[in-house]
């Protein structure tokens, strides 16, 4: 069966995302990010719905981070202090346990299940 239909489909999302970091109690600076995740199936899709909401409810934020991690594959995002950060295994576990990055991070993965709330990378 031919795929022809679906050519120029990328398998990856690009999510644009604001994050506010608290530096001080009522003081924050905004930073700018761009998240890639991995494009899920609609069969991941179905499961992923179901897996991220049965988690929320339950506040369990470490399976909703390691979800989130499963799909994340890049970003171009700057610190608080405006320096860029690098994408690698240690910079993601220290974002995962930032809430002001993780907080992010699940709204931007959240949109990938609803799609048209996410932009389409290349």
């Amino acid at each position: 069966m031919s795929h022809a239909i679906l050519k120029g489909v990328s398998d990856e999302f690009n999510v644009q995302s604001k994050i506010k970091v608290y530096s001080a109690p009522k003081k924050y600076t905004e930073v700018q990010a761009e998240f890639r995740f991995r494009r899920p199936t609609r069969t991941e899709l179905t499961q992923l719905s179901q897996s991220i909401q049965s988690a929320m409810k339950a506040s369990d934020f470490d399976r909703v981070a390691e979800t989130v991690r499963e799909y994340l594959i890049g970003w171009q995002m700057n610190g608080a202090d405006g320096q860029p950060v690098e994408f690698c295994d240690e910079n993601v576990d220290i974002v995962l346990e930032q809430p002001d990055y993780l907080s992010a991070l699940i709204g931007a993965f959240v949109s990938l299940l609803n799609p048209g709330r996410a932009r389409a990378g290349n």
